[in-house]
């Protein structure tokens, strides 16, 4: 009985051990020649901070100036917004239209950062 349950276990556990991970045969190419690089696009970011201010009456707001002498008691609901700071941030992000390819002798002189941006020539 020992026997044909290690047999079975074995016979269950075969293919799973026999299985291959899948890899892609694709290689992706490596650059021949030349650089490619982007021309910078300003980017502006403006963040606003604001704050909201928010009335609602209780029940008994009627009759505030009758019961307790408050005059000019505010009787209906209201939202009051009040921009407290604005920010403006300037930013430089890659041209997706500007993109060019530098080839030859020049391809060397050409300095990136870590964005593709044209960083300098000869610097």
């Amino acid at each position: 009985m020992r026997i044909l349950i290690f047999i079975l276990s074995v016979l269950l556990a075969m293919p799973a051990l026999g299985q291959k991970r899948r890899t892609d045969d694709v290689a992706t190419q490596l650059f021949q020649e030349g650089i490619t690089y982007a021309l910078p696009r300003t980017g502006i970011r403006i963040t606003v901070s604001a704050i909201k201010e928010s009335f609602v009456p209780g029940p008994y707001a009627a009759y505030a100036e009758q019961l307790l002498g408050i005059t000019n008691a505010r009787n209906r609901a209201s939202v009051n917004w009040t921009i407290d700071n604005v920010e403006m941030e300037t930013f430089v992000e890659p041209d997706p239209g500007q993109v060019y390819k530098t080839m030859g002798n020049a391809a060397f002189l050409v300095n990136l950062t870590a964005d593709g941006l044209l960083a300098g020539i000869n610097t």
